[in-house]
């Protein structure tokens, strides 16, 4: 059961990824990896956000976790995209955007984590 749910979670979490990914690439242009920044982000936020609320307040089974976390999120959020498309933009000679790239993405991860616990914490 809990491949299972793994295996349905990541496949909705990589869909709603590749859909926020053709989003943005239509609202901001291709020219700098928003959907990528934007899914990390995103899912920064909502891990921390999910988790904090699962192990301070609900009780949440083993299964449903690793369905949100593990698959959804998992499938969501892409810690490879990010590097290729970071070493893409400093091989093909944008190393500023390659850098603004690498520092927003810690950066906001960060931030939208501790947001994802305060505004867990405040429910």
């Amino acid at each position: 059961m809990e491949w299972l749910a793994i295996f349905i979670g990541g496949g909705i979490g990589s869909v709603a990824r590749y859909a926020t990914g053709l989003g943005c690439a239509s609202m901001c242009g291709k020219n700098f990896p928003y959907g990528t920044l934007a899914v990390n982000t995103a899912g920064s936020f909502l891990i921390l956000f999910f988790m904090t609320l699962a192990l301070e307040r609900l009780t949440i089974t083993p299964t449903m976790r690793l369905l949100i976390v593990t698959g959804f999120l998992g499938g969501f959020t892409t810690f490879s995209s990010f590097t290729f498309e970071t070493l893409t933009l400093a091989m093909g000679g944008e190393g500023g955007k390659a850098l603004l790239n690498l520092v927003a993405t810690i950066a906001a991860g960060f931030v939208a984590g501790v947001g994802g616990i305060a505004v867990a914490r405040m429910l």
